[in-house]
């Protein structure tokens, strides 16, 4: 099992330094800490690329491509007078959380064809989003796309599923084909395709992908064991991580006097693992947890009367904590 895991190492430390080499771990989303943001980068992405008469110069072919990823070829639109908009504001909530809100993304063409598009990376749901969406626009077709496919919390309504790893990456990737006589385009869909890649935990490069799973069909048996037993290890390390981050908020409040914050370390009271940090004031309530194996997942919830929004939210708390974002694989705090 020892020589399986060095085997392993050696391949990841030798496609780590091509990628070092050859420029591919250069990434303008990474850099500007743009990777989850869902409004400012794929929502607009996304819309940019969908929209006919977008910047890209490509006219209609991308919304075709999409299209025919998401329905094949069963759903009549006109792409050619289509428009695509990004946070459309359909009015404000109502009390039963039946109508109102605001659509991430709407495709519409001539004809009254509606598409939908409710984008979610790591924001959990709102009260009856795709209700509200079907009341306003009762014909169109609903899209709930998330990183992995998954589905929505809401019962009777009629929406595709779709995902970041498998239908946006391969309308991203035919769009970098179509894109071969623009350069700029082309190399900034690069730059996204591998953002999705390392979003949807994919392997960056095919051939290092090919190396390991040479191995492990070697090795079948240790690799059994090891996937086995990978979940308790990373549910074990993420605890410590919690553990440590929890430790370091309170020293930082400690050292600062900042007695209108509280930190609360929860964890599962059959194995004591801790599973979420919450630090709370009388405005915010914010959680620190793990949606997949990469990343820790920070949200923000409003208490009661705050109507800031989550930006300047965000912002009160990385500079009243001076919270920053490591590897939290190699490193244990994020302060």
């Amino acid at each position: 099992m020892k020589h399986l895991l060095n085997s392993v190492n050696l391949i990841i430390s030798k496609y780590k330094e091509i990628e070092k080499v050859s420029g591919e771990s250069f990434n303008i989303f990474s850099i500007m800490g743009m990777e989850s943001d869902e409004v400012r980068t794929h929502s607009a992405i996304i819309n940019e690329l969908l929209n006919p008469n977008g910047s890209h110069g490509l006219n209609e072919v991308p919304l075709e491509l999409f299209l025919k990823e998401v329905f094949s070829d069963s759903f009549q639109f006109n792409c050619k007078t289509a428009s695509c908009k990004k946070e459309v504001y359909i009015g404000l909530i109502d009390e039963n959380f039946t109508k109102g809100g605001r659509i991430d993304l709407l495709i519409n063409d001539h004809k009254g064809n509606v598409i939908v598009i409710e984008n979610k990376i790591y924001a959990p749901e709102q009260k009856n989003q795709l209700l509200r969406y079907q009341q306003r626009y009762s014909q169109a077709k609903i899209l709930y796309l998330t990183l992995d496919g998954e589905e929505s919390q809401e019962k009777n309504i009629n929406y595709h599923r779709i995902s970041y790893k498998e239908h946006i990456l391969n309308w991203v990737e035919k769009c970098i084909e179509l894109a071969t006589d623009k350069p700029i385009v082309r190399e900034m869909l690069v730059h996204y395709s591998f953002l999705i890649k390392g979003l949807t935990n994919q392997t960056l490069n095919k051939k290092m992908g090919q190396e390991i799973i040479n191995i492990i069909e070697s090795n079948f048996e240790a690799s059994a064991e090891i996937y086995k037993n990978f979940q308790k290890v990373l549910e074990i390390k993420q605890s410590y991580f919690l553990k440590n981050l929890s430790e370091s908020i309170e020293v930082e409040l400690n050292k600062s006097n900042r007695a209108n914050w509280d930190v609360k370390i929860c964890q599962e009271s059959n194995d004591k693992l801790a599973n979420k940090v919450e630090i709370i004031s009388k405005d915010l309530n914010v959680s620190f947890h793990f949606k997949n194996y990469k990343n820790p997942l920070i949200l923000i919830n409003r208490n009661s009367g705050n109507t800031e929004d989550t930006e300047s939210q965000f912002k009160k708390i990385r500079d009243d904590l001076g919270f920053k974002a490591p590897d939290w694989k190699t490193k244990t705090t994020l302060l």
